[in-house]
This record gives C-alpha cells, structure tokens and sequence, in this order.
C-alpha cells in the first residue's frame, strides 16, 4: 500500500487517471459481444476530496497541480474523442481535506461526480469513516439533492444483526439510504455496441452493531 504521502502526490496530479484507449473488454466478450469491438475507460480512485488544486515542488520547481477543474478537462477533451468513454471510480472519494466535513450534509463528492459524467462509482473504507450514519447521511443529501449522481455498485457488505437478532438504528439507516439512493451489486453498461459487467466491491467490511450510532 503506498504512503499517504504518496498517495497524495497520486492524487493531486491524477495520475490515477488511465485512459484504456481502444482495450477490447473480456467481460463484452463474455456476454456474447463480437469481437474487434472496444471502449474507452476513464478510470480513477482515491481522490479523497481534492477538489481545489494543491502547490506541489517538481524538481525544484513549484507546480499548481491536481483539483476537479483539471480533472474535468481531462474527461472532456476524452470525451471529445470518444464520446462513448465509461468514466469510473474505485471509491475513496471522500475524506482528506477541509471539504470532508460536508461529507454527511451536503455530499459534495458524489453530486459533483455526478455533474462530471462519473458513470458508475463504488465505495471505498474512507466512504465508513463517518460510521453507518454518515454514509447513510451522505446517501440521503445526494439523493435530495436533485442533482445528476453516478450508480454506486457495492457488492461485499453484510449488515450483522445483534445478539437480539436486530439490527441497529444506524445501520437501518445505511440500509434504507442506499436502497433508495439505488445502490445495485452490479451494472451492465452498454457503449458503442459493447457490453461491460461492472461489480462492486467496496471495503469489504462487514457492518455490525459494534459500530456507534453516530
């Protein structure tokens, strides 16, 4: 696992950002699809809301780098190539600036993705650091929000009843808000003539009545 110093660095430049250009997908194949057929994807993760472009030394030299502006006009001048290219993200989105405290409230993160033309998105550990609430809060704030939002995949979490069989208040919550944000375990895409099977897999941590109502 890299540093969260270089993890940062990763970020703030979007070298995260891989453009696929052309890659015949296995998964089209799979499904029937014919060969010789192909799709663009943009792909990112770990963007822990950087938002804003961050001052980083290059050589010697300081650089303006990173920021959703960027970020932006990269997808753009893609899609002015490929106007069929998937826009995905692996999750970490959230949490590692000033603007993680809207988190819970506002869901900054996924209403902007949203507006960025993020097709399909999961959630990653940091998406929990607010426990089953904040997520739960998150998920709710985007959906009323009314703006355009990506599909969250998510695939691997268990909501672990109680001793008592039941399920705490926090995690009924999560659980209502991702049903009604339309959380699916999986999506089927269909670009430029090819399918693509996208799963999710978020943390992989299972959700239990240990985790506080807060």
């Amino acid at each position: 696992m890299a540093s969260g110093r270089s993890k940062s660095l990763l970020i703030c430049i979007f070298s995260v950002l891989i453009l696929l250009q052309s890659v015949c997908l296995t998964g089209a194949r799979a499904l029937g699809e014919p060969a010789g057929k192909a799709v663009t994807i943009l792909f990112t993760h770990d963007l822990h809301d950087h938002f804003l472009p961050a001052k980083l030394e290059q050589d010697g030299v300081i650089i303006n780098s990173g920021g959703y502006a960027r970020l932006q006009s990269a997808i753009e001048a893609e899609k002015k190539k490929n106007p069929a290219a998937l826009v995905l993200d692996a999750g970490d989105f959230s949490m590692g600036t000033p603007l993680q405290t809207l988190f819970q409230s506002e869901a900054p993160e996924l209403r902007m993705m949203g507006r960025m033309g993020y097709d399909v998105v999961t959630l990653g550990n940091h998406e929990y650091d607010y426990r089953a609430a904040g997520l739960a809060g998150s998920l709710n704030a985007a959906r009323h929000s009314g703006d355009p939002l990506p599909q969250i995949v998510q695939s691997n979490v268990i909501y672990t009843p109680g001793p008592d069989g039941s399920l705490s208040g926090s995690l009924l919550s999560l659980r209502e808000a991702a049903g009604n944000y339309g959380i699916k375990e999986y999506t089927v895409i269909e670009r430029g003539g090819v399918k693509g099977y996208w799963p999710g897999r978020d943390a992989g941590l299972p959700l239990d009545n240990g985790l506080p109502d807060r």
